[in-house]
Protein backbone atom coordinates (compact mmCIF):
# COMPACT_ATOMS: atom_id res chain seq x y z
CA UNK A 1 0.00 0.00 0.00
CA UNK A 2 1.59 3.44 -1.16
CA UNK A 3 1.07 6.46 0.94
CA UNK A 4 1.12 9.77 -0.55
CA UNK A 5 1.61 12.94 1.47
CA UNK A 6 4.06 15.64 -1.05
CA UNK A 7 2.90 19.48 -0.64
CA UNK A 8 3.56 22.67 -0.88
CA UNK A 9 3.21 25.70 1.38
CA UNK A 10 1.11 28.43 0.19
CA UNK A 11 3.90 30.97 0.36
CA UNK A 12 5.30 29.49 -2.48
CA UNK A 13 2.33 31.16 -4.87
CA UNK A 14 1.45 33.99 -3.17
CA UNK A 15 -1.70 34.24 -4.69
CA UNK A 16 -4.73 32.45 -6.08
CA UNK A 17 -3.47 32.89 -9.38
CA UNK A 18 -0.47 30.79 -9.49
CA UNK A 19 2.00 30.11 -11.93
CA UNK A 20 3.43 26.44 -12.26
CA UNK A 21 7.40 26.49 -12.54
CA UNK A 22 8.37 23.08 -12.48
CA UNK A 23 10.78 20.75 -14.21
CA UNK A 24 9.52 17.86 -15.46
CA UNK A 25 10.09 14.83 -13.23
CA UNK A 26 11.14 16.43 -10.12
CA UNK A 27 9.18 16.15 -7.03
CA UNK A 28 8.50 18.77 -4.66
CA UNK A 29 10.21 18.74 -1.25
CA UNK A 30 8.04 17.66 1.94
CA UNK A 31 7.48 20.43 3.97
CA UNK A 32 6.30 18.40 7.50
CA UNK A 33 6.19 21.37 9.96
CA UNK A 34 3.56 22.86 11.93
CA UNK A 35 2.00 25.25 9.99
CA UNK A 36 2.11 23.23 7.03
CA UNK A 37 0.62 19.34 7.89
CA UNK A 38 -0.90 17.35 4.51
CA UNK A 39 -3.04 15.01 4.80
CA UNK A 40 -1.56 11.27 3.90
CA UNK A 41 -3.79 9.06 2.04
CA UNK A 42 -3.91 5.50 0.13
CA UNK A 43 -3.05 5.02 -3.23
CA UNK A 44 -2.46 1.52 -3.84
CA UNK A 45 -1.85 1.68 -7.87
CA UNK A 46 0.37 4.38 -7.54
CA UNK A 47 -1.26 6.69 -10.58
CA UNK A 48 -1.73 9.53 -7.81
CA UNK A 49 -5.26 9.51 -6.72
CA UNK A 50 -6.12 8.64 -3.71
CA UNK A 51 -8.12 5.36 -3.18
CA UNK A 52 -11.12 6.94 -2.13
CA UNK A 53 -11.24 9.77 -4.31
CA UNK A 54 -11.17 6.24 -7.14
CA UNK A 55 -14.34 5.02 -5.42
CA UNK A 56 -16.24 7.97 -5.99
CA UNK A 57 -14.69 8.39 -9.72
CA UNK A 58 -15.87 4.85 -10.22
CA UNK A 59 -12.35 3.81 -11.21
CA UNK A 60 -10.22 0.72 -9.87
CA UNK A 61 -8.23 1.73 -6.86
CA UNK A 62 -6.14 -1.19 -7.67
CA UNK A 63 -4.88 -0.44 -11.18
CA UNK A 64 -3.46 2.58 -12.53
CA UNK A 65 -4.86 2.37 -15.80
CA UNK A 66 -8.71 1.23 -15.06
CA UNK A 67 -9.77 1.00 -18.74
CA UNK A 68 -6.62 -0.37 -19.81
CA UNK A 69 -6.08 1.93 -22.93
CA UNK A 70 -2.64 3.06 -22.27
CA UNK A 71 -3.15 5.88 -20.29
CA UNK A 72 -3.65 6.15 -16.64
CA UNK A 73 -6.68 7.46 -14.65
CA UNK A 74 -4.86 10.41 -13.76
CA UNK A 75 -4.16 11.76 -17.16
CA UNK A 76 -7.51 10.97 -18.59
CA UNK A 77 -9.14 12.81 -15.32
CA UNK A 78 -6.26 15.69 -15.87
CA UNK A 79 -7.53 15.23 -19.92
CA UNK A 80 -10.59 14.97 -19.18
CA UNK A 81 -11.27 11.53 -21.35
CA UNK A 82 -12.84 8.59 -19.54
CA UNK A 83 -10.87 6.49 -17.69
CA UNK A 84 -13.47 3.64 -17.12
CA UNK A 85 -13.73 3.44 -20.93
CA UNK A 86 -11.17 2.62 -23.37
CA UNK A 87 -12.74 4.05 -26.43
CA UNK A 88 -12.63 7.34 -24.95
CA UNK A 89 -8.96 8.63 -25.11
CA UNK A 90 -7.45 11.88 -24.69
CA UNK A 91 -7.12 14.35 -27.66
CA UNK A 92 -4.14 16.44 -28.55
CA UNK A 93 -3.64 18.95 -26.71
CA UNK A 94 -0.95 21.10 -24.94
CA UNK A 95 -2.60 21.72 -21.43
CA UNK A 96 -5.72 20.46 -19.28
CA UNK A 97 -7.24 20.60 -16.07
CA UNK A 98 -9.88 18.10 -14.23
CA UNK A 99 -11.57 18.57 -11.16
CA UNK A 100 -13.57 15.87 -8.97
CA UNK A 101 -14.30 15.95 -4.76
CA UNK A 102 -15.14 13.76 -2.04
CA UNK A 103 -16.49 14.34 1.51
CA UNK A 104 -15.45 12.41 4.29
CA UNK A 105 -15.43 12.67 7.91
CA UNK A 106 -16.49 16.43 8.12
CA UNK A 107 -13.61 17.50 5.37
CA UNK A 108 -14.39 18.21 1.82
CA UNK A 109 -11.95 17.56 -1.02
CA UNK A 110 -11.31 19.40 -4.05
CA UNK A 111 -8.57 17.14 -6.29
CA UNK A 112 -7.60 18.79 -9.24
CA UNK A 113 -5.36 17.25 -11.88
CA UNK A 114 -2.88 18.95 -14.47
CA UNK A 115 -1.87 18.33 -17.92
CA UNK A 116 1.52 20.08 -19.41
CA UNK A 117 2.12 18.32 -23.01
CA UNK A 118 5.62 19.12 -22.25
CA UNK A 119 8.94 20.96 -20.16
CA UNK A 120 8.06 24.06 -22.47
CA UNK A 121 5.20 24.84 -21.16
CA UNK A 122 6.52 24.94 -17.34
CA UNK A 123 4.84 28.28 -16.12
CA UNK A 124 1.39 27.51 -17.41
CA UNK A 125 -1.12 29.92 -15.27
CA UNK A 126 -3.85 28.08 -13.20
CA UNK A 127 -6.85 29.92 -12.10
CA UNK A 128 -8.70 28.68 -8.93
CA UNK A 129 -12.21 29.98 -8.77
CA UNK A 130 -15.95 29.51 -6.58
CA UNK A 131 -19.17 30.89 -8.00
CA UNK A 132 -21.38 31.86 -5.24
CA UNK A 133 -25.36 33.65 -6.24
CA UNK A 134 -23.98 34.01 -9.89
CA UNK A 135 -20.71 35.82 -8.99
CA UNK A 136 -17.54 34.45 -10.26
CA UNK A 137 -14.51 35.05 -7.75
CA UNK A 138 -10.62 33.65 -7.29
CA UNK A 139 -10.34 30.94 -4.47
CA UNK A 140 -8.00 32.32 -1.50
CA UNK A 141 -4.78 30.98 -1.65
CA UNK A 142 -4.88 29.94 2.05
CA UNK A 143 -8.18 27.55 0.86
CA UNK A 144 -6.42 25.85 -2.13
CA UNK A 145 -2.49 25.06 -0.49
CA UNK A 146 -3.41 25.34 3.48
CA UNK A 147 -3.02 21.54 4.14
CA UNK A 148 -3.24 20.70 0.83
CA UNK A 149 -1.14 17.35 -1.33
CA UNK A 150 0.55 18.10 -4.40
CA UNK A 151 2.17 14.99 -6.49
CA UNK A 152 3.99 15.11 -9.70
CA UNK A 153 4.05 12.50 -12.05
CA UNK A 154 4.97 11.41 -15.51
CA UNK A 155 2.64 11.49 -18.09
CA UNK A 156 2.09 8.41 -20.97
CA UNK A 157 4.74 10.33 -22.63
CA UNK A 158 7.65 10.68 -20.04
CA UNK A 159 8.27 14.51 -21.00
CA UNK A 160 4.60 15.14 -20.40
CA UNK A 161 4.02 16.23 -16.33
CA UNK A 162 0.50 15.45 -14.45
CA UNK A 163 0.67 17.44 -11.11
CA UNK A 164 -2.43 16.29 -8.52
CA UNK A 165 -3.52 18.97 -6.61
CA UNK A 166 -6.09 17.88 -3.29
CA UNK A 167 -7.51 20.56 -1.11
CA UNK A 168 -9.03 19.84 2.02
CA UNK A 169 -12.02 22.65 3.37
CA UNK A 170 -14.39 22.15 6.09
CA UNK A 171 -17.59 20.23 4.71
CA UNK A 172 -19.79 22.53 6.96
CA UNK A 173 -19.11 25.17 4.80
CA UNK A 174 -20.52 23.81 1.67
CA UNK A 175 -23.75 23.02 4.04
CA UNK A 176 -23.87 26.34 5.48
CA UNK A 177 -23.78 28.25 1.13
CA UNK A 178 -25.82 25.32 0.12
CA UNK A 179 -24.52 25.23 -3.77
CA UNK A 180 -21.55 26.08 -5.27
CA UNK A 181 -19.69 25.61 -8.72
CA UNK A 182 -15.94 25.31 -8.17
CA UNK A 183 -13.90 26.06 -11.63
CA UNK A 184 -10.37 26.39 -12.92
CA UNK A 185 -9.06 27.20 -16.14
CA UNK A 186 -4.72 26.59 -17.55
CA UNK A 187 -3.21 29.43 -19.83
CA UNK A 188 0.09 28.21 -21.38
CA UNK A 189 3.55 30.43 -21.77
CA UNK A 190 2.30 33.10 -24.63
CA UNK A 191 -1.31 32.76 -24.49
CA UNK A 192 -3.65 35.75 -23.19
CA UNK A 193 -6.61 33.50 -22.59
CA UNK A 194 -7.17 30.09 -20.95
CA UNK A 195 -7.09 27.30 -23.55
CA UNK A 196 -8.49 24.71 -21.09
CA UNK A 197 -11.08 24.61 -18.27
CA UNK A 198 -13.30 22.48 -16.11
CA UNK A 199 -15.89 23.08 -13.85
CA UNK A 200 -17.38 21.27 -10.99
CA UNK A 201 -21.31 21.58 -9.16
CA UNK A 202 -21.54 20.27 -5.19
CA UNK A 203 -24.97 21.11 -3.49
CA UNK A 204 -25.43 20.44 0.50
CA UNK A 205 -29.02 18.09 0.74
CA UNK A 206 -31.66 19.47 2.31
CA UNK A 207 -30.79 17.81 5.90
CA UNK A 208 -27.24 19.00 5.83
CA UNK A 209 -25.49 15.74 6.14
CA UNK A 210 -24.75 14.80 2.28
CA UNK A 211 -22.87 16.58 -0.42
CA UNK A 212 -23.91 16.02 -3.65
CA UNK A 213 -22.16 16.85 -7.20
CA UNK A 214 -24.18 17.85 -9.78
CA UNK A 215 -23.58 16.99 -13.15
CA UNK A 216 -25.63 18.72 -16.12
CA UNK A 217 -27.02 16.29 -18.88
CA UNK A 218 -27.36 17.16 -22.19
CA UNK A 219 -30.57 16.31 -23.89
CA UNK A 220 -33.83 17.80 -25.44
CA UNK A 221 -35.02 19.10 -22.80
CA UNK A 222 -31.28 19.57 -20.87
CA UNK A 223 -31.29 18.28 -16.72
CA UNK A 224 -28.81 16.93 -14.40
CA UNK A 225 -28.27 14.28 -11.67
CA UNK A 226 -27.29 14.71 -8.03
CA UNK A 227 -24.66 12.33 -7.25
CA UNK A 228 -23.11 11.55 -3.54
CA UNK A 229 -19.96 12.47 -2.94
CA UNK A 230 -20.04 11.67 1.39
CA UNK A 231 -18.74 7.92 1.44
CA UNK A 232 -21.88 5.40 1.81
CA UNK A 233 -21.49 4.99 5.63
CA UNK A 234 -22.54 8.48 5.81
CA UNK A 235 -25.38 8.23 3.80
CA UNK A 236 -28.51 8.02 5.86
CA UNK A 237 -30.83 4.94 6.50
CA UNK A 238 -33.83 7.18 4.84
CA UNK A 239 -32.09 7.45 1.42
CA UNK A 240 -33.07 5.00 -1.63
CA UNK A 241 -30.36 2.40 -2.21
CA UNK A 242 -29.72 2.00 -6.30
CA UNK A 243 -31.48 4.79 -7.42
CA UNK A 244 -30.25 8.83 -8.03
CA UNK A 245 -31.99 11.89 -7.94
CA UNK A 246 -32.44 12.98 -11.59
CA UNK A 247 -34.07 16.67 -13.00
CA UNK A 248 -35.63 17.64 -15.82
CA UNK A 249 -34.58 21.72 -16.33
CA UNK A 250 -34.44 24.58 -18.96
CA UNK A 251 -32.17 27.16 -19.90
CA UNK A 252 -33.53 30.58 -18.87
CA UNK A 253 -30.31 32.43 -19.34
CA UNK A 254 -26.96 33.11 -19.51
CA UNK A 255 -24.50 35.67 -18.02
CA UNK A 256 -21.18 35.48 -19.13
CA UNK A 257 -20.33 31.68 -18.02
CA UNK A 258 -22.85 31.44 -15.59
CA UNK A 259 -25.51 29.65 -16.77
CA UNK A 260 -29.34 29.61 -14.50
CA UNK A 261 -31.84 26.33 -14.94
CA UNK A 262 -35.47 26.42 -14.06
CA UNK A 263 -35.94 22.84 -12.81
CA UNK A 264 -39.60 21.80 -14.51
CA UNK A 265 -39.36 17.99 -12.45
CA UNK A 266 -37.03 16.05 -10.92
CA UNK A 267 -37.55 12.10 -9.39
CA UNK A 268 -35.43 9.42 -8.06
CA UNK A 269 -34.37 6.60 -11.19
CA UNK A 270 -32.51 3.49 -11.15
CA UNK A 271 -28.86 3.95 -10.79
CA UNK A 272 -25.37 2.39 -8.93
CA UNK A 273 -26.11 5.25 -6.24
CA UNK A 274 -28.54 6.68 -3.86
CA UNK A 275 -31.18 9.18 -3.72
CA UNK A 276 -32.79 11.45 -1.36
CA UNK A 277 -36.52 11.07 -0.38
CA UNK A 278 -36.52 14.55 -1.18
CA UNK A 279 -35.60 14.82 -4.52
CA UNK A 280 -39.05 15.53 -5.77
CA UNK A 281 -39.09 18.80 -3.61
CA UNK A 282 -36.42 20.07 -6.06
CA UNK A 283 -39.21 21.12 -8.88
CA UNK A 284 -40.22 24.63 -9.38
CA UNK A 285 -36.79 25.51 -8.36
CA UNK A 286 -33.42 26.83 -10.40
CA UNK A 287 -29.85 26.32 -10.09
CA UNK A 288 -26.82 28.35 -11.47
CA UNK A 289 -23.80 26.81 -12.96
CA UNK A 290 -20.75 27.27 -14.97
CA UNK A 291 -20.63 26.71 -18.46
CA UNK A 292 -16.65 25.77 -18.54
CA UNK A 293 -16.44 26.61 -22.36
CA UNK A 294 -17.45 29.73 -21.79
CA UNK A 295 -14.07 30.55 -19.52
CA UNK A 296 -12.25 30.37 -22.44
CA UNK A 297 -10.97 32.45 -25.31
CA UNK A 298 -11.66 35.84 -22.67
Amino acid sequence: MNLKGVFWPSAVFGAAVLTLALRSQEQPALLADGNHVGFVYNDQDDDGIPDDQEVVMGTNPLAADSDHDSFDDLEEFARQSDPNDSSSIPVSQRVGVGLASREEGGVFFLSSAFYLEDSKLDGSIIQLGMMIDGVLADLPSSAIFSNATISVHEGSNPQDSLIYLQSPLPSVAIHNLGFVSLWSTVTPPGELFPVSSDALNVVSDPGGKVILEFEVVEGSPPGGVYQPITVPADIPVSWRTGEICMQASVNVGNIGPVVQHLIEAASCASADAYCSPTCANLAGGSIQVVDPIALLGG
